[in-house]
């Protein structure tokens, strides 16, 4: 082997860079066979082709520590390494193969495929001719991976020391490349396409300078491009394909705890990702695995090969299907507006459609990730995970208990399963139908899936991320065959229902918009849910359904009333407040106001350094945001009219909530009323109009409801009391289950609970069982009501004339000649609307 290496090393190491600058248009063809040829052998030549340096360069020497970093409070003396991605990219042999793409625009510049065949008159193109093109684009592609393919897919089979080495490579490019899912290294900068649109209308540099820009980041940051990501992704996808959907029993999910050096490799920057259980658990599992023997026997290739799939497709397949996102968002957004930005975005759109929209692709990846839905259900329910794979699901999918290899899975598997499905249905154009990625999906698994996440909060604990299952959910039972299921699978009728509810109280935790300060996000997500309900509702299974868990989980329940009575309060509240507001600045003559203001006239702490709004998403048109919360209000007080009527019951059971519910919703209607009297008086009084114009009156009631402002229709909070019994309950449970472990702290608080809670009881019975009643309730009892005579009486009697100021009588007058203004106003309505005004009998 030394002899060989010494003399055909050399060869084939000038051979593999005679590659190097490899792209669509030269493909070099005829230094890609000789590889090819080579490859092909699975002998001692191809064995030799993965230890030359040209195969994986060797990693870059450590940067000394900075001395001057070192001395500075806080900073560490270190120098962050880039990522060994773009070398990967420049300077192997699998990097110049798998290069060769439709989407690297900034990197290709003039050879690129926007610049030859979508550079300009975009907008006057044909549907035949742009989808030509795009043809031409995937084919061209295609021929690229199976290229790609006929030298991988030889040296897999060459040995296992040249399949390690295949493997490592496609690690180590998804280990370099993991700066690619930092905020920083996107498009968007993490702030949604909404983002990168606001970012395109304050930029001073146009789109193509920032996707320059996109190439030096990667560059100095050593993270791929997205064509080589989108490239190498598909490759690996090819290799997950033999996986068949029976087989997924046999996938590790214990991987991720393995110690081998191959294995560490394979895992990278899994390692440290967030998992499904907390740390305590991870470890737990580890020292169970470890028991029994489940990682002592070497790793199968599969199980390598469906992890390394898992990593591309949270490092290189999301952040390029976000990409795609944004510019499809720009396209829209400035049709009417730029046609620079427009035919710039929309060019970058299609060549982005070249590769993610075609069959091919999306048939494979269809298929990864009905084997990543098959995996994750099987890891929470082991011994059911054969009945996952045939489609023979019974029983529910709601449990308080899964498996232990369930904490060990990373948190991002699932949040990137829902978040290509969102992007997939945003991008589908309207009237078009679903993608065609759901044609290759189980619906079953899909649909089982997500309800397993809505009804398990224990075990999938982000709320946001329920909260967009929920909206995937809507939106598949638009699509025949889901909603086929859904009205059919006795599992789905019976835990679709209550997983709706517990999410709906699950995204109270979500956090609000910090671009967006009037639109809660939460909002946003419990909409879809509300419009889930009314579809399942009318079924009867689904109705039984509700029935039943409003009887087995009453505080449950009860806590999702109500959040709907707290959600419809704050929405019709803030639309009756922007209306009066509204009407306020047109009796003023201020409908400039009406408008977002230019962000030079917004207050310094309000803009960015750029001297853009900070807060322009919150400037919205008044009139549209008005619209948006009533309708908000008329939806949530109708599903809480739909729920409560299935299960009435439950709500008499509870007296206290129900007065609670009365109570605050009697309270409501009358702030309301009573805040939209008070608008006539604070416009007279010079203080009251000051205060509420105040900075800290607005800074305040943006965190607190606006029904607290008049004192006698402040709500009741129930949760303070909830709280102290809950507490009280939880630790005594703890003590009854840990007993005799026991120590001095735990039993003194232990005992101050218990008493505190019976002080509560004994309180609450003795308040029950007083004869006497409550005095000051007696006392308004025993008040004398005033019959109507006696109110005449007292209402003839002149009152007594007080002397006046002479700024008195000027503040009275104005007064008066403002009532006398509205009288007017109200008798030419009456002239005008005749038959509106009321007549006498």
């Amino acid at each position: 082997p030394d002899q060989m290496a010494a003399i055909f090393g050399p060869f084939l190491n000038q051979a593999c860079f005679s590659l190097r600058g490899r792209n669509l248009v030269d493909q070099k063809l005829e230094e890609f066979r000789l590889i090819a040829d080579v490859s092909a052998t699975k002998g001692p030549l191809a064995k030799l082709l993965v230890t030359l340096p040209a195969f994986r360069p060797a990693a870059a020497p450590q940067a000394a520590p900075n001395p001057l970093m070192s001395m500075m409070a806080g900073a560490s003396g270190s120098v962050p390494q880039p990522g060994m991605g773009w070398r990967l990219q420049s300077e192997s042999l699998l990097g110049w193969i798998l290069s060769p793409t439709c989407i690297d625009t900034a990197l290709y510049k003039e050879q690129s495929a926007r610049s030859v065949h979508f550079s300009r008159g975009l907008a006057s193109r044909s549907r035949s001719s742009v989808e030509s093109v795009q043809r031409l684009l995937r084919d061209t592609v295609q021929e690229v991976l199976r290229q790609g393919s006929s030298v991988v897919a030889p040296l897999l089979r060459a040995g296992e020391a040249s399949r390690n080495a295949v493997v490592a490579w496609f690690a180590a490019l998804i280990t370099g490349s993991q700066a690619r899912t930092k905020s920083a290294n996107m498009m968007d900068q993490g702030q949604g396409p909404q983002g990168f649109i606001h970012m395109l209308e304050n930029a001073p540099v146009p789109l193509d300078m920032q996707m320059q820009m996109q190439i030096m980041k990667a560059q100095s940051s050593g993270f791929a491009t997205s064509g080589l990501c989108v490239n190498s992704f598909w490759a690996i996808l090819e290799l997950v394909k033999p996986i068949k959907l029976a087989q997924v029993s046999t996938l590790e999910p214990f991987y991720l705890l393995r110690e081998g050096d191959h294995d560490k490799e394979v895992i990278g920057g899994f390692i440290d990702e967030p998992r499904f259980g907390e740390t305590s658990e991870v470890e737990a599992t580890k020292a169970y695995a470890k028991s029994k023997g489940l990682l002592t026997d070497p790793s199968k290739f599969p199980t390598q090969i469906f992890w390394l799939a898992i990593r591309a497709f949270h490092v290189f397949c999301v952040p390029v299907m976000k990409e795609n996102l944004c510019m499809v968002a720009a396209a829209g957004y400035f049709h009417t507006k730029n046609m620079a930005i427009m035919e710039t975005a929309m060019g970058e759109h299609l060549v982005y459609e070249a590769i993610l929209g075609s069959s091919a692709f999306l048939g494979d990846l269809g298929t990864f990730l009905n084997l990543v839905m098959a995996f994750c259900l099987g890891a929470a329910f082991p011994d059911r995970v054969a009945d996952f794979a045939a489609g023979k699901v019974q029983g529910s999918v709601l449990t308080e208990e899964v498996s232990p290899q369930w904490s060990v899975l990373p948190s991002c598997i699932l949040e990137d399963v829902i978040e290509v499905l969102e992007i997939v249905t945003s991008i589908q154009p309207q009237g078009k139908g679903p993608s065609e990625l759901f044609l290759h999906l189980d619906a079953q698994l899909l649909l089982l899936m997500v309800t397993f996440m809505l009804g398990n909060g224990n075990h999938v604990k982000n709320p946001n991320l329920r909260g967009k299952a929920a909206t995937l959910l809507k939106n598949l039972t638009s699509n025949s065959n889901y909603r086929h299921l859904v009205e059919n699978s006795p599992v789905l009728a019976n835990d679709i229902i209550p997983g709706c509810i517990r999410v709906f109280t699950a995204v109270e935790k979500t956090k609000q918009s910090f671009y967006d300060i009037r639109m809660q996000l939460k909002y946003q997500l419990r909409i879809p849910i509300m419009e889930l309900f009314e579809r399942m509702l009318p079924l009867e299974a689904h109705k039984k359904a509700l029935k039943s868990f409003a009887t087995e989980n009453p505080d449950e329940f009860l806590k999702f009333l109500n959040n709907l009575m707290n959600d419809a309060t704050m929405q019709l509240e803030e639309g009756m407040d922007t209306l009066i507001e509204i009407r306020r600045l047109m009796k003023e003559g201020k409908q400039a106001e009406l408008q977002r203001p230019a962000a030079s006239s917004v207050a310094e702490d309000e803009q960015t350094g750029e001297g853009a709004d900070l807060y322009a998403r919150s400037r919205a048109d008044p009139k549209a945001h008005c619209k948006q919360y009533m309708q908000m209000g008329h939806r949530t007080i109708s599903t809480l009219w739909s729920i409560s009527r299935e299960a009435p019951t439950v709500i008499i059971s509870k007296l206290n909530v129900l007065q609670q519910m009365l109570h605050n919703c009697s309270c409501a209607t009358a702030s309301s009323v009573g805040r939209g009297l008070h608008f006539w008086i604070a416009q007279r009084d010079a203080a009251v109009a000051a205060l509420e114009a105040s900075s800290d009156w607005k800074l305040h009631f943006r965190r607190h409801s606006q029904s607290d402002t008049l004192w006698r229709y402040r709500k009741l909070p129930l949760w303070k009391s909830w709280s102290r019994v809950l507490q009280a309950c939880g630790l005594l449970t703890w003590a009854w289950l840990i007993y005799p472990q026991w120590d001095i702290v735990f039993i003194l608080g232990a005992s101050l609970n218990l008493v505190d809670l019976c002080f509560a009881l004994a309180g609450w019975i003795h308040g029950r069982m007083q004869p006497d009643g409550d005095p000051v309730l007696e006392w308004f009892d025993d008040l004398e009501d005033t019959d109507s005579e006696e109110e005449a009486a007292a209402s003839s009697q002149e009152p007594p004339i007080l002397p006046e100021t002479p700024e008195e009588e000027i503040q009275r007058m104005q007064i008066e000649e403002m009532r006398q203004e509205d009288s007017w106003k109200a008798a030419r309505r009456r002239i005008s609307n005749p038959a509106q005004t009321p007549r006498s009998s």
